[in-house]
């Protein structure tokens, strides 16, 4: 397998940045941008880890997401998580489960824009509560940009909290440098929160076949508002295989 020298300097940049980061990883309103495309009969695994920490040290927190997906049949691609909690200082601790199903609704290029519906259940364990969300996905490119639109509702219910529903948006947009680099922003709003923070992406084929790569993204965001974490941070890894 030829890696190739730009994928060993990615390598070496996301050593780099992982050896340096001193934010701790958690979740805020910052996390995964979704596009609505399905590749049929792909499997993956996703490493997920999101990041805030307020001015004051001992309010920093880590969540960290492991998937499993699999597209079982064309259109849909589902994925089921474990998802652990924790102080930043701390250990982590199982904290939810979580299942989703993505629908690719339109072929990639049939119309300006590609569109999908994504759907999730979350089951958080403490406290003991459920949330059900549902949402629009919408990606449109434009030359060497792509600008992509997140928009769901959710729903909270459970024995140990008051039911809520909650409106979230995300927007991103990047350049399409290359395939192993793509520089963006990403901008994350719901009703407590708002973020704003520069990402770069990139991803890695030929890992045993061909049609199989590696994603990554990193991220880091600044908090817009007083119920925002100052500072996020995510990092995120993909491997896509057939």
């Amino acid at each position: 397998m030829k890696i190739g020298f730009k994928n060993v300097a990615i390598f070496s940049f996301l050593a780099g940045w992982l050896s340096v980061a001193n934010v701790a990883f958690a979740a805020g309103n910052v996390d995964k941008v979704y596009d609505p495309y399905v590749q049929p009969l792909e499997k993956e695994i996703e490493y997920r880890a999101l990041g805030f920490k307020y001015s004051d040290p001992d309010a920093s927190l880590q969540r960290h997401k492991l998937g499993l997906g699999y597209s079982p049949i064309e259109a849909w691609f589902v994925e089921a998580y474990l998802i652990g909690e924790g102080e930043s200082s701390g250990s982590l601790d199982l904290e939810a489960v979580e299942v989703e199903a993505k629908f690719q609704m339109t072929e990639q290029g049939e119309y300006d824009s590609d569109w999908g519906l994504i759907f999730e259940i979350e089951h958080e364990l403490d406290p003991d509560f459920w949330e059900i969300a549902t949402g629009i996905l919408v990606t449109k490119d434009s030359g060497q940009f792509t600008h992509t639109g997140n928009f769901k509702l959710a729903i909270e219910w459970g024995n140990d909290i008051e039911s809520d529903v909650e409106l979230e948006a995300v927007f991103q947009s990047r350049f399409r440098w290359s395939r192993y680099f793509e520089p963006g922003v990403e901008y994350f709003i719901d009703d407590n929160e708002r973020s704003l923070g520069l990402i770069i992406q990139g991803n890695v084929r030929s890992f045993g076949a061909q049609r199989n790569k590696l994603f990554w993204n990193l991220g880091w965001f600044a908090g817009l508002n007083d119920e925002t974490p100052d500072q996020s941070l995510r990092i995120m890894f993909e491997f896509e295989y057939f």
